[in-house]
């Protein structure tokens, strides 16, 4: 092929470039330590499908430890576990048709995934994605043997209809939007199934309803909390899914001393993305509420009540 003007080289050159480097991003290169050998060159070929896109802003900024965040949040219940297998059904047994059968996305530190591997079946292929670096990294120490990669939720590097179930833990409200879940039809098979839960405060307890009442004072924009719903009026507007249940289950037995219940809302995004000096304030009044608080004052061990929140969707 002959070029006439340098420009005209040059754009083909990048062109074939970016090309290479989206396939060697979109590639299961990664192995099971976590290790991705191609990053450097995509990062030098400046693909888009490795490269982070912005993220909502107070995830963003508050979710940027996590050993602080793995230290102070409570894991999930055997019970639901159980229901998100049963609903799963067939995603446990082997098929040439996919290439995993459950996909968590948004895992964190590996939370849910920990008490989901507990219980799955061993044929079960599986694969934990997290788009925070620091999230991903904890996650990669606390299980060195599960294969992970580094994404968005809208931008999966998967091929079409090749996942059974799509599992979302504590995350999916950050991530609610119509490409997040284009993106999620796009990879599920035929019917397949998406799941979302969180572990949610029960918020009737005087001492925890006040701590949380703390948000819409120290945080501008909260919209985005899981306890706001509007990740639920995004889901019901898409047309990909159908809702087929929704169940409330007793939740995990968090308890500890009051340090542990300062941590759990000094791991909280809204906290976490605060000013110094904001945060400093928020966790002061969280302790004043704890040390004054007939429930929790002179207990040497506090209770914190929790609920399950299970949400079951199908592709359609």
């Amino acid at each position: 092929m002959t070029y006439h003007h340098a420009a005209e080289a040059t754009e083909y050159v990048s062109s074939q470039l970016r090309t290479i480097g989206y396939w060697l991003s979109a590639v299961k290169c990664c192995d099971y330590s976590g290790v991705y050998p191609f990053q450097p060159l995509v990062g030098l070929l400046g693909c888009t499908g490795y490269q982070m896109a912005s993220l909502h802003t107070i995830a963003e900024n508050g979710f940027t430890d996590g050993m602080m965040y793995d230290m102070h949040r409570p894991s999930y219940t055997s019970e639901s576990i159980k229901y998100i297998l049963d609903y799963i059904g067939e995603a446990g047994k082997r098929a040439d048709d996919v290439e995993y059968d459950v996909l968590e996305l948004g895992a964190g530190t590996g939370k849910f995934t920990q008490k989901f591997l507990q219980f799955k079946p061993k044929t079960t292929r599986y694969l934990a994605t997290e788009p925070m670096p620091e999230f991903l990294t904890t996650l990669r120490t606390e299980l060195p043997g599960l294969e992970t990669r580094q994404c968005r939720a809208d931008d999966i590097p998967l091929p079409d209809s090749s996942v059974r179930a799509v599992v979302v833990a504590q995350a999916f409200h950050w991530f609610a939007d119509d490409e997040s879940m284009q993106e999620i039809w796009r990879v599920l098979v035929p019917m397949g199934k998406l799941i979302l839960i969180w572990n949610c405060k029960d918020n009737s307890k005087g001492w925890l309803g006040q701590c949380e009442g703390l948000r819409t004072k120290y945080c501008d924009s909260h919209s985005t909390h899981y306890s706001a719903f509007k990740w639920r009026e995004k889901l019901n507007e898409f047309k990909g899914f159908r809702q087929n249940e929704h169940l409330y289950l007793p939740g995990i037995k968090f308890q500890g001393p009051k340090s542990l219940m300062v941590g759990r809302f000094a791991s909280s995004s809204w906290i976490s993305s605060l000013t110094e000096g904001k945060r400093k304030k928020a966790l002061d009044k969280i302790n004043d509420i704890l040390n004054t608080d007939p429930d929790t004052r002179d207990a040497k061990i506090i209770c914190m009540p929790m609920l399950t929140d299970l949400y079951y969707y199908a592709k359609c």
